[in-house]
Parts: structure tokens; C-alpha cells; sequence
């Protein structure tokens, strides 16, 4: 894969193929300490798209994880020159993510270069945004809400060098698993039995069953609904959503060419 050089004119024309599904998304917030070499090392790491279904992982190791950590934030556009090109370890790659095969590792010798635009996210009419049954979440195009009774209370979870906020919503014997992406436990308040109206998106495997997709702790809200006991709760939630029929998923329709994509 050749290293990328974007101009002004690329970038703006990468920009307007972007839409709100496709946006820079699953940026890691600061640094971490992990072990390389037996030492631990600084890791700033993101991963971004220029348009097309895939997105790219790159990765910044120890003083160039603490430079360019305060310099890029979400919806940042970045041009990549003389990154290294690498493939990662399967045990760091999720097979259900639309992540290309090789990741980028910058380097001394990388030049970075940080724009000034930024992508701008179209605005959503929340007003038109549906509410959809658990047992037809398979149904459900992007964004959308739920609700539901939480069965199984949000803990940390971690996969593939990552971790997120999962737990369990039921509407009466229909269950589906929550993954939220900003997750402080401290901040989570939701208890077991809470009635509860979910904004996400769902995240449709090929062969695991779907979960739902929050973005933000603030697009979890508690309703009015009388609370449920475990007990009470214990027959909830038997069944997960049917999957969509075979050619019918995320990755059925016609997909944007980019570089990611050959």
C-alpha cells in the first residue's frame, strides 16, 4: 500500500464523500502506558477513514504518541507521508470491524501533516430518528433509539487492545448487548431494572448476533417506566434479534472505492 500525500484539493474532495456513518470515528482520548520491550511505552492511537467503507489504524509510539496526541481530536484530517506500513497482530484486529488489513505506524522520518479543516458531520434531524423494537433492530438503517429494561448493568469490557462499557437491554423475550464507546464506570448510574431509551446504531456481524452502538453516555436517558426487579426479570430476554437473510447486510450494498479498498 503506497503512503498517502493528500492535497488541499484531494482532502476537499475526500471531505464531501464522507457522511455521518463513514465520519473519523474511534479516536483514543490521551496516551497509554503499555509494554514494549520489556519497558512501558507511550501509545497514542486512532483510527480514521477518507471516505471509503474501511477504516485505516495508526499508531504513534512514545514522544510522537505525546506530540500528536494534543494535536489531533475528532473530526481532524491528517495527511500521512514515509509511514511505515504493517500488518497487526490478529489478537488487536477485530474480523467483525470494516478495518483495512495493514495498519500505519509513524516514525521519526513520517511527516505528519494537520490540517486546519475539519470534517463537519451532517446535521441530523433528531425529529425523524425512529424508535425500533429490539426484535426488529435487524430492520433499523443508522441511528435509531430503543428501549428496554437493563438486565445486565454496564461493566468494562475489553477485545482486540480496546475497551468499552457492555451491557444487557431486554424488551419482554428479546435481548440485545449495549457497547458503549465513552465509558467511566464511576459516571454510569444505571442500575439493573431501570427502564431505559437507548440512541445508537446497530452493529450488524455476519455471524455474531447484532449489538447496539453508543457513541455517548448522554444518549443513554432513564424513562418514567415503573422499575422491574431481577426477579422480576429473570424470563426477559431469551431470544436474541434475528439476523438479516444473507446478502442483506451493512456490506450487501455497493461500497465507495478509495486507496483502503484495493
Amino acid at each position: 500500500m503506497k503512503n498517502l500525500l493528500l492535497n488541499m484539493s484531494c482532502m476537499e474532495e475526500l471531505v464531501e464523500k464522507f457522511t455521518y456513518d463513514e465520519e473519523i470515528e474511534e479516536w483514543v482520548v490521551g496516551i497509554k502506558k503499555v509494554i514494549s520491550n520489556g519497558k512501558p511505552t507511550d501509545l497514542f492511537k486512532i483510527s480514521g477513514n477518507n471516505g471509503s467503507r474501511s477504516r485505516v489504524k495508526v499508531n504513534f509510539w512514545g514522544l510522537l504518541a505525546k506530540q500528536y496526541s494534543v494535536k489531533i481530536q475528532d473530526r481532524t484530517i491528517i495527511s500521512f507521508r514515509l509511514a511505515r506500513t504493517s500488518v497487526p497482530s490478529i489478537r488487536f484486529n477485530n474480523p467483525n470491524d470494516i478495518v483495512h488489513s495493514v495498519e500505519l505506524t509513524v516514525g521519526a522520518s513520517t511527516i505528519v501533516t494537520v490540517h486546519e479543516i475539519k470534517f463537519e458531520k451532517s446535521v441530523i434531524d433528531m425529529t425523524q430518528i425512529k424508535t425500533v423494537k429490539i426484535e426488529d433492530i435487524n430492520t433499523a438503517d443508522g441511528l435509531c433509539y430503543i428501549e428496554g429494561y437493563l438486565k445486565d448493568s454496564f461493566s468494562k469490557a475489553t477485545a482486540f487492545g480496546g475497551s468499552y462499557g457492555n451491557g444487557v437491554l431486554v424488551e419482554d423475550e428479546h435481548k440485545i448487548s449495549l457497547r458503549l464507546t465513552e465509558f467511566d464506570k464511576a459516571k454510569v448510574k444505571f442500575v439493573v431494572g431501570n427502564h431505559l431509551r437507548i440512541l445508537g446504531s446497530p452493529l450488524v456481524h455476519p455471524e455474531l448476533v447484532t449489538e447496539i452502538s453508543i457513541r455517548h453516555l448522554s444518549d443513554i436517558t432513564k424513562t418514567e417506566a415503573e422499575e422491574k426487579n431481577a426477579r422480576e426479570l429473570r424470563r426477559s430476554g431469551l431470544k436474541t434479534p434475528k439476523r438479516k437473510h444473507d446478502g442483506e447486510g451493512e456490506m450487501g450494498s455497493a461500497a465507495k472505492q478509495s486507496p483502503f479498498d484495493n
